[in-house]
């Protein structure tokens, strides 16, 4: 199947589609995480390379039927629709350096609301 990933982290939010195998689908049927790694382990351009696009990494953002999902640097972290829209958004902003010290504040703010809602 293909998943669609957001470049937030290098690759200026263009979308990237990764392939997982069927027989590999399979295996974590019903296992997010492990369909995360997957996505991630496929999304590598030494394993699936894709022309112009990044591999997937910390801080790109996953897309599947349930959620949304950031690579985190350990892990993935499930966010709102709402969390994903400000990723783009700060995305959209990074592309201007003169406005590349309010989305490092931005992001950081942004990770401290995940953080803090996991926590609860």
């Amino acid at each position: 199947m293909r998943y669609a990933v957001s470049m937030l982290a290098f690759g200026r939010g263009a979308i990237r589609q990764v392939d997982v195998p069927r027989q590999v689908e399979a295996e974590v049927r019903g296992d997010v995480q492990n369909l995360l790694n997957a996505i991630y382990q496929y999304g590598q351009n030494d394993i699936q390379p894709v022309v112009g696009i990044p591999s997937v990494s910390c801080g790109d953002l996953i897309y599947l039927e349930d959620g949304y999902y950031l690579v985190a640097s350990f892990g993935f972290r499930k966010i709102t629709l709402e969390q994903a829209r400000a990723l783009q958004t700060a995305q959209d902003i990074q592309t201007s350096k003169a406005l590349r010290g309010f989305y490092d504040m931005f992001w950081r703010d942004l990770v401290a609301q995940i953080d803090k809602a996991e926590a609860k």
